[in-house]
């Protein structure tokens, strides 16, 4: 352990010795400098309402108005509205005694069971007995019942809260076949008192497997459903909102009752009924949408007909449920809890130091890492190059520790920058913006709510960094081990870090790119909100929350790929020979 400390310290003096670090020092001061001077996020959306009026009585009455848009009676209403639609679905839901489903439901009666069970074959029959009477009889009940289908489904489809799940590519060629078959059979060039007439338009829909093909799309469609678990759960949380609304409500009228009290509180107390009223048609909407689909993969899900359906996420979906849950069941305030940091929006109503150290690190990690990936490629393939790992090797320190002093000494010198940084960008944001200490909602892996200090927050941030920039310097030292050129090794290092950091929004779409590797890295975002997809951030470090991944899935990757990279590394390292 002494020979492995002193070795650290070796590798941190010749880090201090190279140049790169007074330059990495000016990039990260700059980049501070930039980070202040371009400091501007939105504050947090509660302030979205706003309270009118000039006294306690006006906004009081303004509360209560039948006019104004942003009075209890417009909230009473969208609750209501949200409520009415929850209790449709829950209609959908219901069976009989005999287990028969509702006839509420549009797959009930979506279907040409008739056509291909009884018409088929009726159709047939006349045609090879020639009569024309039940050709055209059986020619307009499929006509009749494929005009039927076509406007159930069109209705089905075209509301706001879509009652079918089926995927655009089904959607798309039912619609054609339909049509086409509509499109023969009230075809008025032909004369349908012919046998031969009924004849092709018989081989038309039936010889081709055309209404086998329909019958078979919509055989696929599935109903919009909500569990009975669901049901429940969401019924009793709608009774204790009910119940937390009611008395925020009293304690408004004894507020404004209470000459005492100023205006400004009133204000809040109305803002904080609305706030909380918004939370419970958030959780209600996402329950809606998000229970049918939850099972499903998002790559699924953005194939369905629909244009809700493009920009969905479960993982976001089940994290907007979680909150929405965690802050009605708590009976949160709008001031009780700030949310977790983010680069766009404040996490309290106006910005305040732990906003601008996030948004701060987000630039510097960035620079930190490419530090810490330039000295890491750098460790082997450069000493081998100018030939000090040689003198290094013949002395009595078994190779393993050597590695291990480079791996560590980069791995310390990049979380002293952080640390150096964060601080820094602390104290500038006390002095600027000054410091709130309300605790962060923090959402694990979508499923668990809890309030922490921000303090705790920032030490996760910097923990989940720290383990960023270990993976990117046992990538950077395997190259270095595997290359004997410094400069290739610098290169493809520096190459792979770009290429995870900017190519990858170019494939955060494509579920392969999930399993790779530096997809994986950054485990913050798995914290709460912080949801980020496609090309919509700015940020340059931080990645989005992949199709179909979680905290677990990308530990898991993350994992397998630091203890390949080391045993491969480790054991390159100890037989190749040192020249």
């Amino acid at each position: 352990m002494f020979k492995t400390n002193r070795l650290i310290r070796g590798e941190l003096n010749k880090i201090l010795m190279r140049p790169i670090l007074y330059i990495v020092s000016i990039l990260l001061v700059v980049a501070i400098i930039f980070s202040f001077t371009r400091f501007d996020i939105s504050n947090k959306t509660d302030n979205y309402y706003t309270i009118s009026g000039n006294t306690k009585a006006e906004v009081y009455a303004n509360f209560y108005s039948n006019t104004l848009e942003n009075s209890k009676l417009k909230i009473d209403e969208m609750l209501s509205n949200a409520e009415s639609t929850l209790d449709y679905y829950i209609e959908l839901n219901k069976t009989d005694k005999d287990g028969n489903i509702s006839p509420l439901r549009t797959t009930f009666d979506l279907n040409i069971d008739t056509i291909i069970n009884l018409y088929e074959t009726n159709y047939q029959n006349a045609i090879l007995d020639n009569s024309i009477a039940s050709c055209n009889y059986y020619k307009s009940q499929i006509q009749f019942d494929l005009e039927e289908v076509r406007k159930k489904y069109n209705n089905a489809i075209d509301q706001k809260n879509s009652s079918i799940l089926i995927t655009t590519k089904d959607a798309n060629e039912l619609i054609t076949l339909i049509d086409q078959s509509l499109q023969k059979l009230k075809d008025n060039k032909v004369n349908y008192n012919k046998i031969d007439t009924h004849l092709s338009t018989f081989q038309y829909l039936f010889s081709s497997d055309r209404m086998s093909k329909i019958n078979n799309i919509l055989h696929s469609i599935q109903d919009v459903l909500i569990d009975d678990q669901t049901i429940t759960t969401t019924k009793k949380l709608i009774t204790t909102a009910k119940n937390n609304l009611s008395i925020r409500e009293q304690i408004i009228t004894e507020c404004y009752n209470d000459s005492s009290t100023k205006i400004s509180q009133l204000k809040n107390l109305i803002l904080d009924y609305y706030m909380y009223a918004d939370q419970i048609a958030l959780n209600i909407d996402t329950t809606i949408i998000y229970t049918p689909i939850k099972h499903y993969s998002d790559t699924y899900i953005h194939s369905l007909k629909g244009d809700n359906y493009s920009n969905l996420y479960n993982y976001q979906l089940q994290e907007t449920l979680t909150s929405t849950q965690y802050i009605i069941n708590n009976n949160l305030s709008h001031n009780d809890y700030a949310t977790m940091y983010n680069i766009g929006m404040s996490s309290t109503a106006e910005p305040n130091a732990f906003d601008f150290v996030y948004n701060g690190m987000e630039l510097c990690s960035f620079i930190i890492i490419i530090f810490c990936v330039v000295i890491g490629a750098g460790m082997v393939a450069g000493e081998q190059s100018n030939g000090t790992l040689k003198l290094l090797a013949i002395r009595p320190y078994k190779r393993h520790k050597i590695l291990s002093s480079k791996i560590l000494s980069t791995l310390l010198f990049g979380t002293i920058l952080s640390l150096f940084c964060m601080l820094i960008l602390f104290i500038l944001g006390w002095i600027n913006f000054g410091i709130d200490f309300t605790p962060v909602m923090m959402i694990f892996n979508s499923t668990t709510a809890l309030t922490i200090h921000p303090l705790l927050v920032m030490l996760l941030y910097l923990g989940t960094l720290i383990f960023k920039i270990l993976a990117y310097v046992l990538i950077a030292v395997a190259i270095s081990v595997l290359f004997r050129s410094n400069v290739g090794a610098v290169s493809i290092s520096i190459f792979i870090f770009f290429f995870s950091t900017l190519f990858g929004y170019m494939f955060v779409d494509s579920v392969w790119y999930a399993y790779l590797p530096f997809s994986n890295f950054d485990l913050f975002k798995y914290f709460g909100g912080n949801f980020i997809t496609g090309t919509s951030t700015s940020t340059l470090s931080s990645t989005a929350i992949l199709y179909n991944t979680n905290f677990f899935f990308s530990i898991i990757i993350s994992a397998i790929t630091i203890i390949v990279l080391a045993i491969l590394t480790y054991r390159v390292f100890n037989k190749r020979e040192i020249k």
